[in-house]
């Protein structure tokens, strides 16, 4: 998608639907997201922009003035991963599925941002003490417990 600068075209959204490292995305959603593709560029700039506390900038992507309808949290925390993945960790069903497995419940009461970054904080604390790499490893652990052990 051209990062950082995301000015990226028709090909390089679809490459990144197609690229499932680090998530699926649905790709019904796409040309919804496609023909948003000026606000959805100008909100990943933001997003990525670490002069901005992080609240601030996923609230502008997830309900502010950068929101871009079918682009959620899986796409946006795909986007955060890609850009510090020693901090944040792609948030997804597997991993939704997997925590709720080992009894955590996100927060009551936060906003989208504020749950995200409550779970980016558990990721982060979970990332050092089993000394993975990267967020990387947090979502690939994640995943695999969950297609070994949850997936029915």
């Amino acid at each position: 998608m051209r990062y950082p600068s995301f000015e990226f075209d028709r090909d390089g959204l679809e490459r990144f639907y197609k690229n499932w490292s680090l998530g699926h995305l649905i790709e019904v959603r796409k040309p919804r997201v496609w023909r948003q593709r000026k606000r959805l560029q100008a909100g990943l700039r933001f997003l990525i922009d670490d002069s901005v506390p992080i609240e601030n900038r996923l609230t502008a992507v997830l309900e502010g003035r950068y929101r871009v309808e079918g682009a959620g949290l899986n796409f946006l925390t795909k986007v955060l991963a890609a850009h510090n993945p020693m901090k944040f960790t792609v948030y997804n069903e597997p991993v939704a599925k997997a925590l709720k497995y080992f009894e955590y419940d996100m927060p009551y009461g936060l906003t989208a941002a504020q749950k995200y970054l409550e779970f980016s904080r558990l990721m982060e604390g979970f990332r050092i003490e089993s000394g993975a790499r990267n967020a990387f490893d947090v979502d690939a652990f994640f995943y695999n417990y969950w297609e070994q052990n949850i997936k029915s």
